[in-house]
């Protein structure tokens, strides 16, 4: 998984992960760090519950999905979030954790 570190709102903000053609990756996003070792087929979680869960379109054949996501204004005076995201892939022998990228989005004045 790749992608920018750093967005301004409004914009759209593009990840892309690599993989085995038609794996289905699962994007997690939090907005603090932690760590739970699971077992080691599938990897650490570097995400504290709650957090969201968003299934992606499977990977291409070209092995590198690109997902666009719509940034949304930040609310009046808050110049900035952070963002923690994580992708689980789900294969037919199990599921497996990337490691984890970090977004922060900037207020758009800034």
């Amino acid at each position: 998984i790749s992608g920018d570190a750093v967005v301004r709102e409004g914009n759209t903000y593009t990840i892309s992960i690599e993989g085995t053609p038609g794996y289905v990756p699962l994007l997690l996003t939090a907005t603090t760090l932690f760590q739970r070792n699971l077992p080691p087929s599938i990897g650490v979680l570097h995400l504290p519950w709650p957090f969201s869960l968003d299934y992606l379109q499977p990977i291409p054949g070209s092995g590198v999905l690109h997902h666009d996501i719509a940034i949304p204004m930040l609310p009046n005076g808050e110049d900035s979030r952070w963002r923690v995201m994580q992708v689980v892939i789900n294969d037919p022998a199990g599921r497996y954790l990337t490691r984890p990228i970090s977004l922060t989005v900037l207020d758009d004045g800034l």
